[in-house]
């Protein structure tokens, strides 16, 4: 009796060990779907609508297959990678391997689709090359086969128009030592005539940035003047010490030529901006001469000429958005 009680103890482990390998492996590597990436390398333009890539496998299974896109290039400010309606896709910090994204094949389902936008930005640049892969995911549960990588060539874009920027992007600990960021801090672009009438302004972004289109103006000087309008907009945390902004202005005209001024000693926490008292807080010494098709900054303090170039061939860029080097979010 003890003797045939083993033999079932024996053969009951067998079951239970058989039904936890088939829990496991309900697809088998021979038997998983595969799937093919629906695109080849693709030729672009900066700010081209962005381009639908299809993950299809080839037949419909009870489970989620899930997969990977990576990045294999670094260029992350000249592509951006969402999932349907714009939906944000990037994965979370629990991720194994280069940072990416990640989407879902649902189950009894054979496709997912994911967009590939390439980013218009200001800077003068050769043809760029992002190398995309797309690779199994964690559940595992479909097989990657052609078309796995594949390469995005982003050509750059000409504008006719000149465009300027302040930027005052980075980190500070406040009094309250946690971590804060500038944007909270209001500072303001504004564009003048020769005779201080007001023509544009930039007041409530971050970075500030105006347009002019080619044409529109007649030769002549314009004023550019920015300002450091208060420390505390938003909610702002105040520093904990005295620290200087870390503004820059930046001249351009997009795709041709690009100037940047570091104004990273001009403003400052202590004497804090307009609303703070500074009367000093706008700067007003660049001046825009426009001569034609030739413009020209110079910082009149100095009488030094900053940057003067012609316009070239190119488009428009006052619909365009401007993307920054280093400001991937």
């Amino acid at each position: 009796m003890k003797k045939l009680n083993y033999k079932l103890f024996l053969f009951g482990l067998s079951l239970l060990a058989f039904g936890c390998m088939d829990d496991d492996q309900d697809y088998p590597s021979h038997n998983k779907p595969t799937a093919t990436v629906t695109t080849t390398d693709l030729d672009v333009t900066e700010g081209d609508d962005p381009v639908m890539v299809t993950i299809t496998i080839d037949r419909a299974i009870s489970l989620d297959s899930d997969f990977k896109i990576d990045l294999l290039s670094d260029h992350w400010d000249d592509v951006a990678i969402y999932g349907e309606g714009g939906s944000d896709i990037h994965l979370s910090e629990y991720e194994n391997g280069p940072e990416g994204w990640y989407v879902t094949i649902p189950a009894y389902s054979t496709s997912v689709s994911f967009y590939v936008e390439p980013l218009y930005d200001i800077y003068p640049e050769g043809t760029e090359s992002a190398r995309i892969r797309v690779s199994q995911g964690y559940a595992g549960n479909s097989i990657v086969g052609a078309g796995s990588e594949f390469a995005v060539n982003i050509s750059n874009i000409t504008s006719n128009d000149f465009q300027v920027i302040l930027r005052w992007d980075g980190e500070f600990t406040g009094a309250d030592e946690d971590t804060h960021d500038w944007c909270g801090a209001d500072f303001d672009l504004e564009f003048y005539d020769a005779n201080f009438g007001l023509l544009a302004a930039s007041w409530y972004d971050c970075p500030e940035s105006i347009t002019v289109p080619e044409g529109v103006l007649p030769d002549g000087d314009y004023w550019i003047i920015p300002g450091f309008y208060s420390m505390v907009y938003s909610g702002s945390e105040l520093p904990e010490a005295a620290t200087n902004a870390p503004a820059s202005i930046i001249f351009a005209k997009p795709g041709v030529w690009v100037e940047e001024v570091d104004l990273s000693t001009v403003w400052n926490t202590a004497t804090g901006g307009l609303e703070e008292g500074n009367d000093d807080a706008y700067l007003v010494k660049f001046v825009l001469t426009i001569e034609g098709n030739t413009y020209t900054v110079t910082d009149i303090e100095t009488g030094e000429t900053i940057v003067s170039g012609k316009s070239a061939a190119g488009i428009s860029s006052a619909n365009l958005p401007v993307k920054f080097k280093g400001s991937r979010s």
